[in-house]
């Protein structure tokens, strides 16, 4: 899998990191492993996301993968 984008590992698990409309940390995942009762599936569309305070995250990290055709 090739991933793109800010990633966060907090409490230990790695999860797509933004911030949303109102300039909030998100946190978000896919995997019900990863999550417990405080995330929210907004949408309904089995995407999980949770408000998280910038001091609690562990390390933030950027990943871009650049492909070039033949």
């Amino acid at each position: 899998m090739i991933k793109n984008g800010k990633y966060a590992y907090y409490k230990g698990n790695e999860y797509k990191f933004s911030r949303d409309a109102d300039g909030n940390y998100i946190i978000i995942t896919s995997d019900l492993k990863k999550t417990d009762c405080t995330f929210k599936d907004k949408y309904n569309t089995g995407v999980y996301s949770k408000l998280v305070n910038i001091s609690d995250v562990d390390e933030i990290y950027k990943n871009c993968n650049l492909w070039k055709g033949e």
